[in-house]
């Protein structure tokens, strides 16, 4: 592996600065009702969980600046299309304790705004020619399709009561790991090392599982009365509601300790910054993660440390 070329993801805030910067220039180029919206989600806030994904990666690649930045903000840029689009298909009215995008400025406007987020991704990466750029942009389409192929088949089981385990964790590890996996994946495409995709992305749709199992534990009845897809009334079907929140329960341990096997798979201490993903066993016992509590007025409390890095809309 090179040498690392600076030490750009110790100042994260210093880093995060360029990378947003880059993205409000590319949305920015056309004064318009959608580069408004797409603007104020980029500015609405969130963790940037995913640009601290791509910075730390990129260091411990020995990536050049531009490369680190450029996958922050591809990154940063697809997470947010897909919220745009998910809140107007659930018809959440709030994003980050503000009004949606589609409650703000309407829905065909949000729908033109995540549509201009997802063009600029494709041109933060045409901006940064690599010898890797035609191979980084197939694996940003990659990715987006495999997402929307998650959604749709998500959208499509409501009041659906034939799904079983194997289409949920299929659905989940489409619709919600890809757009995660993506910002170390970038890294290492950019750095030469493709070979490690496959195990990347399977240590990520581990973790995907175990925090999907715990938001639809915390949102079951009203996953229920809605006809959504949720782990936990697929095994009412056959087991009590207590029985089937502790299988839940089990199958996101599972997921958590898997994710910590695969993390050892990923090379140049990349596996080690995975680890710091919110609610990971490695920094917070499992058993503060996903716990059945004694019963509450006929409730169950679950504890999930940064539970608002995800919302119902399944996004980590």
């Amino acid at each position: 592996m090179p040498p690392l070329v600076t030490d750009y993801s110790r100042n994260f805030s210093h880093s995060l600065h360029h990378a947003d910067e880059k993205i409000r220039s590319l949305l920015s180029l056309y004064s318009n009702e959608a580069a408004k919206g797409a603007i104020y989600q980029m500015s609405s806030g969130g963790k940037r969980i995913r640009a601290y994904l791509s910075l730390s990666c990129s260091q411990l690649l020995g990536l050049d600046f531009e490369y680190a930045v450029t996958c922050a903000a591809i990154s940063e840029l697809l997470h947010n299309a897909s919220l745009v689009h998910d809140d107007i298909q659930d018809r959440s009215d709030t994003r980050r304790d503000l009004p949606s995008i589609w409650k703000k400025y309407g829905s065909d406007i949000a729908i033109c705004s995540g549509d201009l987020l997802i063009s600029a991704a494709f041109a933060s990466a045409a901006m940064a020619p690599s010898r890797h750029t035609s191979e980084i942009i197939k694996h940003i389409h990659s990715c987006i399709s495999e997402t929307i192929c998650g959604q749709s088949a998500d959208l499509s089981t409501r009041y659906n009561k034939r799904v079983t385990e194997g289409d949920y964790l299929g659905i989940v590890s489409q619709k919600t790991a890809p757009l995660l996996s993506l910002p170390i994946e970038l890294a290492f495409i950019y750095a030469g090392e493709s070979k490690f995709l496959s195990s990347i992305r399977s240590c990520i749709v581990a973790y995907s599982t175990a925090y999907q199992v715990y938001d639809d534990i915390k949102d079951a009845d009203s996953d229920g009365s809605e006809g959504n897809l949720n782990i936990v009334n697929i095994y009412s079907r056959e087991l009590s509601s207590i029985s089937a929140l502790e299988q839940a329960a089990r199958l996101a341990e599972q997921s958590l300790v898997k994710f910590n096997i695969l993390t050892e798979h990923i090379p140049f201490g990349c596996g080690n910054i995975s680890k710091q993903l919110p609610g990971n066993a490695e920094t917070t016992k499992f058993s503060s993660v996903v716990k059945i509590s004694e019963p509450i007025k006929g409730e169950y409390k679950t504890i999930f440390p940064y539970s608002d890095v995800g919302t119902r809309s399944n996004h980590v």
